[in-house]
């Protein structure tokens, strides 16, 4: 079985990609053995970080209004995107796989037609069937709908692409 490759994130820079690395005071803190001198000026370390981290933080991910209320929901929010597997999006399948050939004048045509019917108040399958109905009157009925079928998906396909 192969191997899973981690997922590539986008790197943190500046301030966001420099390690903060605890002194001694502030290991301290963690313990019962530190006086309050020292676990006061832990603090005081920690906060300064804090100062400088949070505000890069809010900046990385374009979270600008000090004043909206939902800054911190924004952030979360933009966190858990970045490094949750259940939040981030799954790519679509139409983002997959080999792209479609380029269309003949024909298709295009047809494609175009399909376009017309939507605009008109159509069902997309509806004006595919229409559409390969009288470009092709001799095929049966089911041929129409398979034809239609395939027309409509295509149609589909590219309007979601913005190709048409």
């Amino acid at each position: 079985m192969p191997r899973r490759r981690a997922p590539s994130y986008p790197r943190y820079v500046g301030r966001l990609a420099r390690p903060h690395v605890a002194s001694i005071e502030e290991l301290l803190v963690s313990t019962d053995e530190a006086t309050a001198e020292e676990a006061a000026r832990a603090r005081q370390t920690i906060s300064r970080v804090w100062d400088e981290v949070l505000p890069a933080l809010f900046n990385h991910y374009n979270i600008t209004d000090a004043d909206d209320t939902m800054r911190w929901f924004k952030l979360a929010i933009a966190l858990a995107r970045r490094h949750v597997p259940a939040v981030q999006g799954a790519a679509l399948p139409s983002d997959l796989g080999r792209p479609p050939p380029p269309l003949t004048e024909e298709e295009q045509r047809a494609l175009e037609r399909v376009t017309a019917g939507v605009d008109r108040g159509r069902k997309p399958a509806e004006a595919a069937r229409e559409t390969i109905r009288r470009a092709h009157p001799s095929l049966t009925k089911k041929q129409i709908a398979s034809e239609g079928r395939k027309l409509a998906l295509r149609w589909a396909y590219r309007r979601r692409n913005g190709q048409i």
